[in-house]
């Protein structure tokens, strides 16, 4: 799916380098259209743009949507919402877990009325009442103790996050983030940083379960886009790389030595509840913070569909779960819940009945 929201397929797909979608990789690509409003009597289908006016209309049959998406669009409910308007299966979380985690201040919000823990956060707003944006106006009576972090509100791998040291630096990272975002969130910055990823689901067993825990290794004192996906060199050969992928590729320690088991605890109680809060579904991976001297954690968000499904996670666990059973398990899943949420009934079998009010 290309940036202006045109579906594409073909072999070169299998190319990474041609998700650049190029003019011309694109030459090389058919085009594809979700039916909507159509009812699919067995298997859901594609249908294949035709090329010319003689050319015969093709369609393209599949079972379910195996979704990979990241961020926006495909990670905060609207892929999703397309999925469920057109009754077809996918993977992964639904639309409200979707929409939830990929904002961060509401998803703070229901984890702090949980008690799980999370750094207080400051919401700037972009405003749409001016021409010119006179952002020392916005932040004149903020009280702020620098250093912060400042980030968008509903973008992910680490896209515009800024660690600023004081109001000239913030005003410039506001200005950044309301390139991208409608909202900028400001967190207190966490000396000695130190941060945990862990996975969830309970696609496997029916049962919540938790994955290994990883130590994100950075360059600097945040873990940048560059660390995730640019590490090992520049985005063409990362695209082009036949496995590794993503945090998949990223530095990293997997069941760190340094982590106390009281920390762990916090790590699993904490991701559990998260998951749970939304009745969640995939393999969401859930991200913390951490004071490397005092030892304190907090939740810092939940990636619903994080890259590469997170499935190194799964394999360093004990038992491990390899890439097929995590895979089975997310399609077998996305069948069930389809099943649950799409049930077909007869409105006057259900003996309800409506009467005006007087």
């Amino acid at each position: 799916v290309d940036q202006k929201g045109i579906w594409w397929y073909g072999q070169e797909l299998l190319d990474r380098q041609n998700y650049h979608f190029s003019t011309t990789a694109k030459r090389k690509l058919k085009q594809l259209e979700l039916p909507v409003g159509h009812i699919f009597s067995d298997r859901p289908f594609f249908n294949v743009k035709k090329q010319t006016l003689l050319s015969n209309p093709q369609k393209l049959y599949f079972d379910i949507a195996l979704l990979a998406f990241h961020g926006e669009v495909g990670e905060d409910g609207l892929i999703q919402g397309i999925f469920e308007v057109t009754r077809i299966p996918y993977t992964g979380a639904r639309v409200l877990a979707s929409a939830i985690f990929m904002n961060k201040v509401i998803a703070k919000n229901l984890f702090k009325s949980a008690t799980i823990p999370v750094l207080p956060e400051i919401v700037v707003k972009k405003p749409f009442d001016q021409d010119i944006i006179d952002v020392n106006k916005i932040t004149a009576s903020l009280k702020i103790e620098f250093p912060v972090c400042v980030k968008p509100c509903n973008l992910g791998s680490s896209i515009g996050v800024y660690k600023v040291e004081d109001k000239t630096e913030l005003n410039a990272a506001i200005l950044g983030i309301f390139k991208i975002d409608n909202e900028a969130v400001i967190e207190p910055f966490v000396e000695n940083l130190v941060e945990y990823n862990i996975s969830v689901t309970k696609a496997v067993d029916g049962k919540t379960m938790l994955s290994a825990i990883e130590r994100p290794i950075k360059d600097g004192s945040l873990l940048s886009f560059k660390d995730k996906y640019l590490s090992q060199g520049g985005l063409d050969s990362k695209l082009s790389m036949p496995v590794a992928e993503g945090m998949a590729s990223a530095t990293r320690e997997l069941n760190p030595e340094s982590i106390t088991q009281e920390q762990k605890e916090i790590i699993f109680a904490s991701a559990r509840k998260a998951f749970e809060l939304v009745a969640g579904c995939g393999a969401p991976r859930i991200d913390f913070l951490c004071n490397g001297n005092t030892g304190e954690i907090w939740l810092n968000e939940v990636n619903p569909l994080p890259g590469s499904l997170g499935y190194y996670l799964w394999e360093a666990r004990t038992p491990k779960i390899n890439f097929t059973m995590l895979i089975d398990g997310l399609i077998q899943e996305g069948f069930v819940e389809h099943k649950k949420a799409h049930k077909t009934f007869n409105l006057k079998d259900t003996q309800c009945s409506i009467f005006p009010v007087r």
